[in-house]
C-alpha cells in the first residue's frame, strides 16, 4: 500500500514560478496538446505531490512504481509527466549539483519506475534505441580510441551524441533536446558527456603545448607534427644528447624528406645505456604511432638505426618486442 501525504497545493501560479524547471512545466502545460485539460497550476500541484509520494515510499520500489504507472491520466499524457518526474528526481537526488548525497534507493526506485514507463510507452519507435546498435557506446568508444588526434575523437563524438538526439530527440528548448528515453538518456548521453569532458582537458593540455618553432611537416606517419617534435624535444634535446640543431636536422630528414642523413649523428649518451635509449625510440612506436605491425614495424626501427651511430638493426629490434 503506497503512503499518502498530507500535500498542501500552492493557490497561486505564481509561488511556482521561482525555478527554469518549474517555467519549462508552465511553458510545457502552454504548449502541448496532451496537457491540455491541465492549468499549469493543477499540473505543477500534481507534479510536486507525486515527487513527494516518490520520497516517501522510496522503500517500496515495486509499489511506487505500480502507483506511478496507474496515476488516473491518459496514456500519452502520463507518460509525459513520468518523464518529467522521473528526470527531475534523478537530477535532483542523485547528482552533486544540489548538494544531495547520492541515494541508491532511490536510483532503484527510479530503474523500477523506468520499466514501467517504457511499457506504456506512445513512441514505439523510440524504444528501439537500447537495440540501435549505432548507439552503442563501447563500439563508439572503441572507435574513438582508433582515432589519433584529440580534436577529431571530440568531433566524432558531439556527432555521434547529436544523431542521438536529432533521432530520439523529443522536444527543443533553450538549444537543448529532451529526450523520451529514461535510462538509456542516462546511460548513453552520461557516458558521452564524461568522455567529452576528458577528450576536452586533454585538448587543452595540448593546446597548451609549444608548437613546433621550424619549418616542419610530418610525411613519415600520422602522429600530429607537435606532438613529434615535442616529444624528441624533450627526450633528446632537454636531455643534452642532441644539439637543437641536429634534432632538427633529425626530424626534417626523418619525418619531412624520409632520407638517410648524409652522415649519422652521435648521442651524447654519458651513463645512459643503449637500452635506455632504445626505449625512447619503442615508446614513440608503441605510444604514439599505436604500434603498428608488421613490415611497418620497420621504419620505426631504422628512424633510431639509420640515423644515429652504434646502434645495430638486429640488436633494436630485438627491443621492439611490443
Amino acid at each position: 500500500m503506497i503512503d499518502q501525504l498530507d500535500f498542501k497545493p500552492k493557490k497561486d501560479i505564481e509561488e511556482y514560478l521561482n525555478t527554469d524547471f518549474n517555467l519549462y512545466l508552465y511553458d510545457s502545460v502552454n504548449s502541448f496538446d496532451y496537457l491540455s485539460t491541465f492549468t499549469p497550476l493543477e499540473y505543477l500541484n500534481l507534479f510536486y505531490e507525486q515527487v513527494e509520494i516518490f520520497l516517501a515510499n522510496r522503500d517500496k520500489p515495486l509499489t511506487l512504481a505500480n502507483h506511478l504507472a496507474n496515476l488516473e491520466l491518459k496514456k500519452r499524457t502520463l507518460y509525459h509527466f513520468l518523464v518529467d518526474l522521473l528526470r527531475y528526481i534523478n537530477a535532483i537526488y542523485l547528482s552533486n549539483n544540489f548538494g544531495n548525497k547520492y541515494d541508491n534507493q532511490i536510483k532503484i526506485c527510479l530503474d523500477f519506475a523506468d520499466k514501467e514507463l517504457q511499457k506504456i510507452s506512445p513512441y514505439k519507435d523510440f524504444n528501439i534505441v537500447k537495440s540501435d546498435s549505432s548507439f552503442d557506446f563501447h563500439k563508439i568508444k572503441t572507435q574513438v580510441e582508433k582515432i589519433y588526434e584529440v580534436r577529431e575523437k571530440i568531433k566524432y563524438l558531439i556527432t555521434k551524441k547529436t544523431e542521438y538526439l536529432q533521432k530520439y530527440g523529443r522536444l527543443k528548448k533553450d538549444g537543448k533536446f529532451i529526450t523520451s528515453i529514461i535510462s538509456y538518456d542516462r546511460d548513453f548521453l552520461r557516458k558521452c558527456d564524461l568522455q567529452l569532458n576528458m577528450l576536452e582537458k586533454l585538448n587543452k593540455l595540448t593546446d597548451d603545448k609549444p608548437s613546433v618553432s621550424f619549418e616542419f611537416e610530418n610525411k613519415f606517419d600520422h602522429v600530429d607534427k607537435n606532438d613529434v617534435y615535442c616529444y624528441f624535444k624533450e627526450a633528446l634535446f632537454n636531455s643534452n644528447m642532441l644539439s637543437e640543431e641536429d634534432l632538427n636536422t633529425f626530424l626534417k630528414n626523418a619525418f619531412q624528406d624520409k632520407k638517410n642523413p648524409n652522415s649519422k649523428f652521435t648521442l651524447n649518451k654519458k651513463h645512459r645505456t643503449n637500452e635506455y635509449i632504445i626505449g625512447i625510440f619503442h615508446k614513440y612506436y608503441k605510444d604514439f604511432a599505436g604500434s603498428p605491425r608488421g613490415t611497418v614495424k620497420t621504419k620505426y626501427i631504422e628512424l633510431l638505426t639509420n640515423y644515429f651511430n652504434d646502434f645495430d638493426f638486429g640488436k633494436v629490434a630485438n627491443n621492439f618486442r611490443s
